[in-house]
């Protein structure tokens, strides 16, 4: 049917949609509700019956420069509170939104024609190392496909990041180096700010490092254990799945993902101020 066409380019299983849009113009945010639909729609031809649980969105609000157009900043507030209120509801799940203004701040030096590529790619990179990882099996702890699809399927907000791990090249490693990094990196995410860790309902958090580390730093295996501790008492609500894979490369990386998260209110109430609107 013509209510379909548009996902006909889909091919092969389908298990999860993601709805990639940007709150502040006019055309491409009200088309945002209407593709949602159209994936459920698409997921039920497909013979789920779980469709709720198996579509999400990607929403980018704009620059602080750009909001203080009164229509830009409305379009987007709205649209925001809508998608936070699905996803809330579990009727979209996950649900990502990616501050432009706090991407602009954390990488200022990025030319003009490179901004939205970098976000897009950062992001899209993250979600497809994630897709990779849960297809291997690791000899120390894997974080599985149910894992995952138990975080991205938690409904709420979602937030991800990756850090690598800097000085953990000599003989020890002090207990605390990977859960500050750790946390260094949920703080600085180019994902919208302001998130009440504290209420996430589903977290994963993934370690990998090299061959040579794992065998001769002295300390590393109480670092690690520590920093997944520190994950499980900064959203203490929240199921923690863990995972430690083993690289050639000499490189101790950090992925976390936290999800069931309430909405970003204070970028909202923001939002709501710029667009002359009235904020619970």
């Amino acid at each position: 049917s013509k209510d379909v066409f548009q996902w006909e380019a889909v091919r092969g299983k389908v298990d999860h949609i993601m709805i990639c849009i940007s709150a502040g113009g006019g055309s491409g945010g009200g088309s945002a509700i209407p593709l949602v639909l159209q994936a459920k729609k698409y997921l039920t031809y497909c013979g789920y019956d779980d469709v709720d649980k198996r579509v999400g969105v990607i929403v980018s609000l704009p620059t602080r420069g750009e909001a203080l157009a009164p229509r830009i900043a409305a379009n987007a507030y709205d649209l925001a509170t809508k998608l936070s209120e699905m996803a809330e509801a579990k009727q979209i799940t996950p649900l990502v939104v990616i501050d432009n203004d706090k991407f602009n701040k954390l990488y200022p030096k990025v030319p003009v024609k490179d901004f939205l590529p970098t976000v897009n790619r950062s992001v899209a990179q993250l979600f497809d190392y994630f897709n990779r990882l849960v297809l291997n099996n690791s000899e120390f702890i894997s974080f599985d496909p149910e894992d995952y699809r138990s975080v991205i399927r938690a409904g709420g907000h979602c937030i991800f990041g990756v850090t690598t791990v800097k000085g953990v090249d000599g003989d020890s490693i002090d207990e605390r180096h990977i859960a500050e990094a750790l946390r260094s990196n949920l703080e600085k995410t180019l994902l919208a700010g302001g998130f009440d860790l504290a209420r996430a309902g589903a977290a994963g958090c993934v370690i990998i490092g090299g061959q040579k580390m794992f065998a001769e730093v002295a300390g590393l295996q109480q670092a690690i254990e520590y920093s997944f501790d520190t994950l499980s008492q900064i959203a203490p609500n929240a199921t923690v799945h863990r995972g430690l894979y083993q690289r050639e490369q000499e490189v101790l990386s950090a992925y976390t993902i936290l999800a069931g998260l309430p909405r970003p209110d204070a970028r909202y109430a923001e939002l709501a101020r710029l667009a002359r609107r009235e904020y619970p």
